[in-house]
């Protein structure tokens, strides 16, 4: 008998310790979503895998136009910078702060402060993430 007890606390706490996961994966979702700020996530190839409601709303990009796609394909504009930048956080590993021209979804230039960073699964890197810090109307 003790040992149906043991199992079905074990299994009592290995469903919560799976709920918890689950809710703590889904805040990092939420929080990546709600972000006032625009940001974004791209796969190692430059690909846009996600961005936020926020993105939609500065630049008038969709994720349904921009996923799978590389930057030069959605955006109107010269963004060699925005490949080299990424390449320059692959390459040095770590978060780098930029200045990078963009397009407002009312058409005006703008310079945004952004701020890139290698994502990380397993110790690997699987991608490029960014979030704008600021943001100049030209």
């Amino acid at each position: 008998m003790d040992t149906c007890r043991e199992l079905e606390e074990l299994t009592s706490r290995l469903n919560a310790r799976d709920r918890n996961i689950n809710l703590t994966s889904d805040a990092i979702v939420q929080t990546f979503l709600d972000c006032p700020m625009p940001s974004w996530f791209k796969d190692t190839d430059l690909r846009m895998v996600v961005i936020n409601s926020a993105y939609t709303k500065w630049f008038g990009i969709t994720i349904g136009e921009y996923e799978g796609n590389k930057d030069n394909k959605v955006h109107k504009l010269d963004v060699s910078d925005y490949r080299k930048n990424d390449l320059a956080v692959l390459a040095a590993n770590r978060a780098l702060r930029f200045k990078e021209q963009a397009r407002l979804r009312n058409g005006k230039s703008c310079e945004l402060t952004v701020i890139k960073y290698p994502v990380r699964l397993g110790g690997t890197i699987i991608g490029v993430a960014g979030l704008v810090l600021g943001v100049r109307v030209l």
